[in-house]
């Protein structure tokens, strides 16, 4: 396995990635468990070994989503949190970082060299909607071709029938406030 820039992925990258989690000076989204590990050992190019200070039962799952960075790339950085990683990062993935444009999108290339099957599409581009009229507005020519909506009210929902033929959409809706006076903002029966 490679790093999209070519560089081997090794035991490394994990030991570098496991103590960057809890260097005090490194603003990770997510440090739990990461802090009972102890004694990381690189035993072998792709094989590494550590304790666990204490059992901690959901770390097999924590750690299967924490990413992995490259310590070629971030190790001699005296600022880790301000790095040019942080803005083109470089992983092992079947696609690849091509560029962002703040508030407009980001674009990833398919990674010609990925180590498993695939990737089949050519090039992601991920869209910065910023509201429900212009995510509407998209829908009307081919060029938006998937949804994924955050706190959506529930007439998107109703907009599924009117998308172009191949269109797919998700949405997660917003959790009900399950009190008296929000249950249904449309029933004239509830009372504040």
């Amino acid at each position: 396995m490679k790093w999209h820039d070519g560089k081997p992925f090794t035991a490394e990258d994990v030991k570098f990635t496991l103590e960057l989690m809890v260097d005090p000076n490194f603003r990770s989204w997510r440090k739990t468990g990461h802090e009972f590990v102890r004694d990381l050992t690189v035993v072998s190019p792709m094989e590494i070994t550590w304790r666990m200070e204490k059992p901690f039962t959901p770390y097999p799952s924590i750690l299967a989503s924490t990413f992995i960075t490259p310590k070629h790339l971030l190790g001699a950085e005296a600022d880790r949190n301000t790095a040019a990683y942080n803005n083109a990062p470089v992983g092992t993935g079947p696609f690849k970082w091509k560029e962002r444009v703040a508030g407009g999108y980001i674009l990833l290339d398919a990674n010609a060299d990925y180590f498993g099957e695939g990737p089949h599409i050519e090039r992601l581009v991920y869209n910065y909607v910023p509201d429900l009229n212009v995510m509407y507005t998209s829908s009307r020519p081919a060029t938006l071709t998937s949804w994924v909506c955050n706190g959506s009210r529930p007439t998107i929902m109703t907009r599924r029938r009117t998308l172009p033929a191949g269109s797919s959409m998700s949405c997660r809706a917003r959790r009900l406030n399950r009190s008296r006076s929000t249950w249904s903002a449309r029933s004239s029966r509830m009372r504040p």
